[in-house]
């Protein structure tokens, strides 16, 4: 009898790993990201999947050392004009507000949070050189392909995930625009 289980035992482990599994379809962008001048700073790499994204950051240079909170924006628009008086428009504020799936407020730590496009902090080293990646659920490609795309924007100041409308953050820094192939 033992003999008997042992030999089903195997041939079920053989049979689950003769089976084939079916590959997820996934889509892969790759988004230039830019500071207000247009100057390169690096990339996102944004793999779509059906439960989520995965976003990797690949910054290169020319983003001060230190924390900044990073979010994904509802418009695909990263337009930095020159500012002549203090009231004209930031640098970036075409890429509109985080992206938020319900009613939630901004930040893990806020009661009703997070907005799904609150990814976290980058820290910056001395050598300006960083790979970062965030998982996030939720977000497919329906929503961050939609009519107008999306964005990604890194921000002067470290998200205190709490603060509305973004964290504390400060200025829009850095922007790249996620738009259908």
């Amino acid at each position: 009898m033992r003999l008997k289980l042992a030999a089903l035992s195997l041939m079920g482990a053989a049979a689950l790993l003769a089976s084939p599994v079916a590959a997820q379809d996934t889509t892969v962008l790759t988004v230039p990201m830019a500071d207000p001048a247009g100057a390169s700073v690096g990339t996102a790499t944004i793999t779509i999947g059906a439960h989520g994204l995965v976003v990797k950051l690949d910054i290169t240079g020319g983003i001060a050392p230190g924390a900044h909170g990073v979010h994904l924006h509802v418009t695909g628009l990263c337009l930095a004009p020159p500012r002549a008086r203090p009231e004209d428009p930031a640098p970036f504020m075409s890429a509109g507000a985080h992206i938020n799936l319900g009613e939630n407020s901004h930040g893990i730590f806020s009661a009703n949070g997070p907005h799904a496009g609150d990814l976290g902090n980058i820290y910056i080293p001395d050598t300006g050189i960083l790979t970062a990646e965030f998982l996030v659920p939720g977000i497919d490609a329906a929503t961050l392909l939609d009519d107008n795309g999306s964005a990604i924007v890194i921000k002067a100041n470290a998200d205190d995930h709490t603060s509305p409308p973004s964290g504390g953050s400060g200025d829009r820094i850095a922007c790249g625009a996620i738009l259908a192939p």
